[in-house]
């Protein structure tokens, strides 16, 4: 189809007879049929794509003993949109200035490049042993494997919808499960021993690192559980039983508000569709009780490292977005706002007094993440400019 304008039918906002809304974004011909279609968006729900013949859509129906116009005009749109313009100096910076990995990511969700270089990109990441580390995830500059780099790798491979057979899933599998401390039942997110390398204060190795992520209980463990459920068939059964055994009832007993990675983590525990009842209706009540503690709602405070509504629900589908509508429009101007002169979004902290000399290279890789996150949201809530 070949996107034009058509004088005669306004873009923005129109109500369908039935009571939703939708944005009209342009009209388009078929390029075999040559018929005249509408192109618009919903603006609800999961704010769905579509496309209807300009006839059906300019009729009347007549429902009840009323006859009405389909679709009514309301008004040019009120919803803010990252402009043409900007979306490109986004892919601009994410193709020249960010790492391989989300330049290749962001080829394949925005432009139909193949999967298999972003799995080229991943494997770069990958130690022999079948672990990941070398700063895939950036504020951890260690080479050796590590948890927090390993999950980070299987959050691609799960988006990327990698079969189980997979070498990289496969091998990262096996390592994470070798990982495992039965005694504590626990994974440990960074190595206990010191490390020269690169690396934010808060991921400094210790007898307090621990501690200081409440012992481990829910991150990473909770993130850990997608995984095994993911790939059922790499996983071992008596560490997911023990392990979803223990997980629950520390949800059901801790009073804690689960702080901003432990919700993101839960969050992610929650999109399994073969979790145990206990252990969902559980994971959902610390969930929701920790919302209103955890989550950041004035958007001052968005200028800051904090949970956002945006990183609550990323997507319209996601299992709080609907009771965080109104919240989560703002965060979506907020976002647009946000983009930076060079078109990235820039991370909100610095450990540059830490590691001078590493930091501004961990700030360029965590440009690429932040930025393609950015353009995932706001296409996927409809606020990207055609």
């Amino acid at each position: 189809m070949n996107m034009n304008t058509n004088a005669t039918l306004p873009l923005g906002r129109y109500r369908h007879f039935k009571g939703m809304e939708y944005e009209v974004l342009g009209s388009a011909t078929h390029s075999e049929s040559r018929e005249h279609l509408v192109v618009y968006r919903a603006l609800y729900g999961s704010f769905g794509l579509f496309v209807r013949p300009q006839a059906m859509f300019l009729e009347q129906v007549t429902r009840g003993g009323i006859t009405q116009p389909r679709f009514s005009y309301i008004g040019p749109s009120a919803v803010r949109k990252l402009t043409r313009e900007a979306q490109m100096h986004a892919r601009a910076f994410l193709l020249a200035e960010a790492r391989p990995l989300e330049a290749a990511l962001y080829r394949m969700e925005f432009e139909g490049a193949p999967a298999s270089e972003v799995f080229t990109a991943l494997a770069a990441f990958q130690n022999d042993d079948g672990g990941f580390g070398h700063a895939l995830e950036p504020d951890w500059g260690a080479p050796a494997s590590s948890v927090l780099a390993t999950t980070t790798a299987l959050q691609h491979l799960r988006h990327l919808d990698a079969p189980a057979d997979h070498p990289l899933v496969r091998s990262a599998m096996g390592w994470l499960l070798r990982a495992f401390d039965a005694d504590k039942m626990r994974w440990p997110l960074i190595p206990a021993l010191p490390t020269n390398a690169p690396h934010a204060p808060w991921w400094t190795p210790g007898p307090g690192h621990p501690t200081w992520f409440r012992q481990y209980a829910v991150n990473p463990r909770a993130e850990i559980l997608v995984y095994l459920h993911h790939w059922p068939a790499l996983a071992d059964p008596a560490i997911v039983e023990t392990v979803e055994a223990d997980l629950t009832r520390h949800y059901t007993q801790s009073t804690d508000a689960l702080d901003m990675n432990e919700l993101l983590c839960t969050l992610r525990l929650l999109d399994v569709a073969t979790l145990p009842a206990p252990l969902r209706d559980a994971a959902r009540a610390a969930a929701q009780r920790s919302l209103d503690v955890t989550l950041a709602r004035d958007s001052v405070v968005w200028e800051s490292y904090a949970l956002q509504p945006l990183h609550v629900a990323p997507i319209p589908l996601a299992l709080f977005a609907p009771a965080l509508a109104e919240l989560l429009a703002a965060n979506l101007d907020f976002c647009i706002a946000a983009q930076q002169d060079d078109g990235s979004w820039a991370p909100q902290w610095s450990w540059s007094e830490q590691h001078p000399d590493a930091w501004p290279a961990a700030r360029r890789a965590w440009q690429g993440v932040l930025t393609l996150e950015a353009m995932r949201s706001l296409r996927a809530y409809g606020r990207l400019a055609l």
